[in-house]
Parts: C-alpha cells; sequence; structure tokens
C-alpha cells in the first residue's frame, strides 16, 4: 500500500507519525449545525404552527437532512481514503463504506446508517405524506448520530 502525505510530530517524548491529511469539516459542521436548529426549533415550535406552515418546516428539514446526509458520507468516503486506501474505498458500496467507518470507529451504529441512507434516497420519490412523515423521522434520529460522527471524525482528523 502506498502511503500518502507521512507527517511527523514530535512531542516532548514520542514521535507521532500520522497517515493522510487533515479534512476541511467547516461544510460537515455547519451542515450538521443548521439541521440541529431546525429539528430544535420545529420540536419547541412545531405545534403553533399551522398545518400548512408544518408541512412547509418539515421539507425544510427533510432538505437540511439531504444536505447533511450527503456531506456526511462524503466527508467519511474522504477520510477512509486517506486512511484505508483509495483504491479500496473506491470500489465500496454505500453499506460497505459503512461498514468501513464503523470498524474505524467513525460511527457507532451501521444498521442506522444503512437506514439514513434508505431514508435519503426515498427523498427522490416523496409523492405521500407518509414517505414525508417517515423521512422527516429518520433526519431527526440523524442528528445525534451526525454529531456523533462529526466529533469522531473531528478527534481521528489529523
Amino acid at each position: 500500500m502506498k502511503i500518502k502525505n507521512l507527517r511527523k510530530d514530535f512531542t516532548e517524548n514520542s514521535l507521532d507519525i500520522h497517515y493522510g491529511m487533515a479534512l476541511d469539516l467547516t461544510t460537515l459542521e455547519q451542515s450538521i449545525k443548521i439541521l440541529r436548529e431546525s429539528v430544535d426549533d420545529n420540536l419547541r415550535n412545531g405545534t403553533n404552527f399551522s398545518p400548512l406552515q408544518q408541512d412547509t418546516f418539515r421539507s425544510g428539514i427533510i432538505q437540511n437532512f439531504e444536505v447533511a446526509y450527503e456531506v456526511c458520507w462524503k466527508t467519511m468516503k474522504r477520510w477512509l481514503e486517506e486512511n484505508i486506501s483509495k483504491e479500496t474505498i473506491a470500489m465500496c458500496t454505500r453499506k460497505e463504506l459503512f461498514r468501513y467507518a464503523g470498524e474505524n470507529n467513525l460511527i457507532d451504529d451501521v444498521a442506522l446508517w444503512f437506514s439514513f441512507h434508505k431514508a435519503r434516497n426515498s427523498t427522490a420519490h416523496i409523492y405521500s405524506a407518509g414517505i414525508a412523515a417517515e423521512v422527516y423521522e429518520a433526519a431527526v434520529r440523524f442528528v445525534p448520530e451526525a454529531e456523533s460522527f462529526l466529533q469522531n471524525i473531528t478527534a481521528r482528523n489529523d
């Protein structure tokens, strides 16, 4: 395996060797923050909205979920490419990508991420209130998982 971007950090009593490259996590942080804020605001104030306002707000949350989910898995993929192998990760399905992320302690519940992927895919086919409600619920469940992913990748992003 070819090692790219080898970096040496000298500390007081040791030599730490890091493989890969630190990723810019700004977009990830922002997308998760916006989703968190919109979900929290809806949970806090949603009962004060008219049915049309509730539907509009939930549609916005679903859109925020789409963005945050996409940024999460793409950041996950970039980290794995830098720290595992570009060749290995390039050939992965999304489920395999989540399995690698779980094995590398980036995510805690691989099966739950499979369900987020399914919910994200169904956003292209929201023709009914039932599907929209399911995706909204997935978005609410996604927030703490995305925040955990952000915390885990931040800790390992060197």
